[in-house]
């Protein structure tokens, strides 16, 4: 992971996303998972949750595209999960989220994955002038169990490292508060997003 990330960070500073002085890296368990939620007349959302275990605390990012029935550009949600909400196995695609995620109760649970497969790796990031944030993230395939109040779904996802910069304490100023989230789905999740 280190070799990894020793490699992704010059290739970013030397594109000019970093400033000569960046925060140090933070080094973190990540679980990521991709459904989609029925709404009125056939719309749908596609919603992608990334539950990150930080040694502070734990944090979630939500991106959501609106889908009617073509997909919209995403929107981007982040903010600290309440403690204990969130566990990642250090060593294992294996994490389990509890949390009330848009207004509803979400409970996802990752366990690794019984098939072969890659590992998913990703650079991805954002923000505007000097708050930006990116992160190489390394994940194992995993089956995550979706539920939520109006039914439950299963689906591939992964679960692996994540390590992350941010070129200032503001980090990605691009997503707008978890708090400000709101989904109402009007059935089960799909897990075919």
């Amino acid at each position: 992971m280190r070799r990894l990330l020793a490699l992704a960070l010059p290739l970013v500073a030397a594109a000019g996303v970093l400033p000569a002085v960046a925060a140090p890296a933070e080094s973190s368990r990540a679980a990521v998972v991709r459904i989609a939620l029925p709404t009125d007349d056939g719309e749908h959302l596609e919603v992608e949750l990334r539950a990150i275990a930080r040694s502070s605390a734990s944090y979630l990012a939500v991106s959501v595209t609106f889908c009617d029935p073509d997909c919209q550009g995403p929107r981007y949600y982040a903010g600290a999960l309440p403690k204990g909400s969130l566990t990642a196995d250090a060593d294992t695609a294996a994490a389990h989220l509890e949390a009330v995620i848009g207004g509803i109760p979400f409970e996802v649970t990752w366990r690794p994955a019984e098939r072969s497969g890659a590992v998913v790796g990703s650079l991805h990031g954002g923000g505007s002038g000097a708050d930006s944030t990116f992160a190489i993230y390394n994940g194992a395939p995993a089956t995550a169990v979706v539920t939520i109040s109006t039914g439950d779904c299963t689906t591939d996802a992964t679960v692996g490292d994540e390590h992350e910069v941010s070129t200032s304490a503001a980090g990605n100023d691009i997503a707008a508060p978890l708090s400000r989230l709101r989904l109402r789905p009007t059935d089960a999740p799909s897990c075919s997003a």
